[in-house]
């Protein structure tokens, strides 16, 4: 059942932009200059039996394309099993390899410079000027890196599994998957100092504006459980408002909040807006699994028999059309855009 359930949420994690600081909308953009790479994306592979690959996705005559394997290609070497997310902290992209247990390090061009080992089964990060910290599947706790030294410095022990941290200030709000509560922990007192109880299986946690975070549940778990949103008062942490998306979207797999858009993906991708949702793009024949958005595309991964090689779509931020598509590896999931 937890395989299903990784299958289902692994995404792309979420997306590097922070909403108060993302550059503004720019509903006509130019056209992107001729071998601009347009994004990175991450190929899980088949858990376990699969080998994971990186796409660089770039632009040539105003069509992107995407390279097989740009680690291998940089490396002469395979990246391991569940590409699972990816960051860029400072020169360096962060690599989370799920099913090998590690976290890659490479300079912007994907050169290898070192692995971090001694994890059970690394999920996503956050990050300040100076620790890493980590989530994990399997360990009932996260890990905190120091960035200098990129060594483990202490794994710090919860009540259940922890998906997508959320660094909030001095706080990291922690996704108690198994538990439903969203656990404060404080990275200045390094003591854990409130909790949230929410909806089954809380996933992902993103800022909406200065006073509200937005916590997604997916219910994947049980078969009766129910997709939900809260938003939460960060002052108070309480709970304000609750949105049952089973009801109306149907499970979802990922949010990404964007310029104060809230955009949802369950088997098409949709828009929270005005109490209400849109669907902004109709999966059709896709095999939508992973999106991330930038300031003039909106990214989708059709992941399709999660066996052949996926596709990327790119769809225009402003209006949602699509633009134009390229293959890419098995089970594409993680989205870095980078215009």
């Amino acid at each position: 059942m937890k395989r299903c359930f990784i299958l289902l949420l692994i995404s792309i994690f979420w997306s590097c932009n922070d909403p108060e600081t993302a550059s503004p909308i720019n509903n006509k953009p130019d056209a992107p200059l001729d071998g601009q790479t347009l994004a990175w994306v991450l190929n899980e592979g088949n858990f376990g039996s699969g080998i994971a690959t990186t796409s660089k996705i770039v632009v040539s005559n105003n069509q992107m394309s995407g390279t097989t394997d740009e680690f291998f290609n940089q490396n002469q070497n395979f990246l391991g099993n569940v590409a699972q997310s990816m960051y860029r902290i400072g020169e360096e992209y962060w690599i989370v390899v799920n099913n090998s247990q590690k976290i890659v390090i490479t300079d912007l061009n994907f050169k290898l410079k070192k692995e971090i080992k001694g994890f059970n089964s690394p999920r996503y990060l956050v990050f300040d000027s100076k620790k890493v910290w980590v989530s994990d599947l399997y360990q009932n706790s996260f890990y905190q890196v120091d960035i200098g030294s990129k060594t483990i410095e202490k794994e710090i022990r919860t009540n259940s599994w922890n998906e997508e941290l959320f660094l909030d200030s001095e706080e990291i709000w922690i996704p108690q998957t198994k538990d439903n509560k969203v656990l404060i922990y404080s990275i200045l007192n390094e003591r854990f100092v409130d909790t949230i109880q929410v909806s089954d299986e809380p996933f992902s946690i993103q800022s909406f504006d200065e006073n509200t975070n937005l916590v997604l549940c997916n219910g994947f778990l049980s078969d009766d459980g129910d997709s939900k949103l809260h938003w939460v008062d960060k002052l108070t942490r309480k709970v304000v408002k609750t949105e049952n998306l089973s009801q109306k979207i149907g499970k979802t797999s990922k949010m990404v909040i964007f310029n104060k858009r809230i955009l949802l993906l369950s088997n098409h991708l949709y828009e929270y807006k005005n109490s209400g949702f849109e669907k902004l793009i109709d999966a059709g024949s896709h095999n939508f699994y992973g999106f991330n958005v930038s300031k003039s595309y909106i990214f989708l991964s059709d992941a399709k028999d999660y066996v052949s090689r996926g596709t990327l779509l790119r769809y225009q931020y402003s209006d949602s059309k699509l633009l134009d598509s390229t293959q890419v590896g098995v089970i594409p999931g993680f989205i870095f855009p980078l215009e």
